[in-house]
């Protein structure tokens, strides 16, 4: 069984401008490179960044990580993307054989990398969800900052700016799917249905209507396999290994919204976003923006909904300083005698220049949900703000 998500692959088309934005703009840290391709850590979540036209000086077989194209030997029709989710599994042949038996294709089957810093089990898989693949390594006898064929970076210069580790990853799927894809997770990798709020449907998972149009399935991976011995593994290792994988789908009927965005721009269903962890939400958001990281800004409106500045106070933050840095908070009702907990994210901007991928900053005070009231809450904004303007419009013209 699959304990954690080792690293998460992108594939780009300029691997130097990508550095130099995850270095420069976010304080990413570069963790091992080689030809054409660079790793990079943000807390404790691991990037690899590859360049997509980059194919010489490939690895050796045998001695090296394989080179993981996105589009894997076919012409490759689409920008910069996230692709590869790689697991780290206890035994990559059992898992590989379980995920063939359960309709996966099997692109590189397991086989053994050897190194001077030890060896490296590895095989590559399809999943569920197109245009995703699963690379599954298992690294315990292995001592390096990544894997084989990497060279090891000995001047790591993280600029911290509060990320700590990776709450979930978010495919966009098509209608109907979510059921199959989580099914198959839990099969072949352990993962649990999470319900994320009490008024959710077993079968329909939290379903956000009206003007947003999305459905939410969420599947929550637990790694406590890696223990073996029973207790040795501590509670914030659990919380760091354990992250969530988000399926949104687009409702029937529905035409507009980001997640037929993503359909439309991206080839298919994929990875949509990825959600890092702060403790300190205010702290890491300005300082990511000092450093030249941009945010979706939601409308003014938003702010001057009912109890929303109320909120804010009861999650003992600073309204007008969430207001001016575009924080979104969510609240969630407690169990009965317990206080309401909070959810707080921002999204950035697109990463690529096509509007395919983008990170979420998020810190949980309490919550287990992912922003379906910050959803439905910024749709309403947008349309009061819609009503003003036309207000206003319609003053001048008298």
């Amino acid at each position: 069984m699959p304990g954690y998500v080792h690293h998460v692959q992108w594939s780009v088309g300029d691997l130097s401008a990508c550095l130099q934005t995850l270095t420069k703009e976010f304080g990413w840290s570069v963790l091992a490179m080689r030809r054409g391709e660079a790793v990079v850590r943000a807390g404790k979540t691991v990037f690899l960044i590859s360049e997509k036209e980059e194919s010489r000086g490939d690895p050796d077989e045998g001695t090296a990580y394989p080179r993981i194209k996105c589009c894997q030997g076919r012409e490759c029709s689409h920008g910069d993307s996230v692709f590869n989710v790689s697991l780290e599994v206890d035994n990559v042949k059992n898992t590989c054989r379980v995920m063939k038996d359960k309709g996966s294709i099997v692109i590189m089957p397991p086989q053994t990398i050897h190194s001077p810093k030890g060896s490296v089990h590895f095989a590559l898989v399809t999943s569920p969800c197109d245009n995703v693949l699963h690379s599954l390594v298992n690294t315990q006898q292995f001592g390096g900052q990544f894997l084989p064929g990497f060279v090891d970076q000995t001047r790591i210069t993280e600029q911290s700016v509060g990320l700590t580790f990776m709450d979930h990853i978010t495919y966009v799927c098509r209608e109907g799917e979510s059921k199959t894809i989580l099914d198959w997770y839990n099969e072949t990798c352990g993962m649990v249905r999470f319900m994320m709020n009490k008024e959710e449907v077993d079968e329909e998972g939290t379903v956000i209507d009206g003007e947003v149009g999305i459905r939410l399935k969420v599947g929550e991976w637990l790694s406590e396999w890696l223990c073996k011995e029973e207790g040795s593994q501590t509670g914030e290792e659990q919380k760091e290994r354990n992250f969530k994988l988000v399926l949104a789908e687009p409702l029937t009927g529905t035409n507009n919204g980001h997640v037929n965005s993503f359909l439309s721009l991206h080839p298919g269903p994929g990875v949509q976003h990825i959600g890092l962890c702060t403790d300190n939400m205010a702290w890491s958001v300005s300082s990511l923006a000092r450093r030249g990281v941009q945010f979706r800004v939601p409308p003014p409106a938003y702010y001057t909904l009912k109890n929303k500045e109320q909120q804010f106070v009861a999650a003992g933050l600073q309204f007008i300083e969430c207001q001016q840095l575009g924080i979104l908070i969510d609240q969630e009702s407690g169990e009965t005698g317990n206080e309401p907990s909070h959810l707080l994210q921002i999204f950035t901007k697109p990463v690529f220049e096509v509007d395919t991928f983008f990170l979420e900053i998020i810190q949980r005070k309490g919550a287990r949900g992912f922003g379906a009231g910050n959803i439905r809450a910024l749709a309403l904004s947008i349309i009061e703000m819609q009503k003003r303007q036309l207000e206003e419009s319609e003053n001048k013209e008298q």
